[in-house]
């Protein structure tokens, strides 16, 4: 069951990356970056009080979609402000959300 919830994340991020990057575009990065953690906190206190596994999966789902539309509002917001070192703007997400 734990591994199906974990594929729910992944499922979750698959199905809005491109909707995520169009609403990022459209509507700025921070926008977009503070609706994802709304999101994410609705995650964090979502799924240790589910009371099925579908509304887990539910929040699982929840966590894919914002893990999403951070990843379309920080990446291209880094390399907008770094645009010579790029790279390392990247790096920097994935060190900080490693972190996190």
């Amino acid at each position: 069951g734990i591994s199906y919830l974990i594929a729910a994340i992944g499922i979750g991020r698959l199905l809005t990356y491109g909707l995520t990057g169009v609403l990022s575009d459209k509507f700025g990065r921070k926008p977009l970056i503070m609706v994802s953690s709304v999101i994410m906190g609705v995650f964090l206190i979502g799924i240790p009080f589910s009371p099925t596994y579908e509304m887990a999966f539910v929040f699982a789902l929840l966590a894919g979609i914002s893990n999403s539309a951070m990843d379309a509002g920080t990446y291209p917001a880094l390399t907008e402000m770094f645009p010579e070192s790029a790279g390392s703007a990247s790096v920097m997400v994935k060190a900080f959300g490693s972190l996190g």
